[in-house]
């Protein structure tokens, strides 16, 4: 889950859950971006209706890498789109420096067109 949430308007995102239940049908745009701990693996997919839609991994990575994934989807009002994940050992949730605790893993939508 993205508890952390910068900007919600129209309400769509539900932090407690992680899932964005779309207020008007459109087209939108979601990107994740997910932070692997060193030597970490992380797989992951942006999940539309309860199927993938894209996906992102990184193997093994050394180093703090991220591994992202975008979808351009049309939405009807109330389909829902959540970040689930296929697989990680070091999914890293506390940043690479203080300030960076709750930005270090990205989920964003935005609607390209009603």
């Amino acid at each position: 889950m993205f508890e952390d949430v910068l900007y919600n308007h129209g309400s769509g995102y539900d932090r407690s859950s992680g899932v964005f239940i779309a207020p008007v049908g459109g087209t939108y745009l979601f990107t994740a971006r997910l932070l692997s701990q060193a030597a970490g693996s992380v797989f992951f997919e942006i999940n539309v209706n309860g199927n993938m839609n894209s996906n992102g991994a990184l193997f093994s990575s050394n180093g703090w890498i991220y591994a992202s994934a975008d979808s351009v989807v049309r939405l009807l009002p109330g389909e829902r789109v959540f970040i689930k994940s296929l697989y990680s050992n070091k999914i890293c949730n506390t940043g690479l420096q203080g300030d960076l605790n709750s930005k270090s893993n990205e989920f964003t939508g935005v609607l390209l067109h009603v």
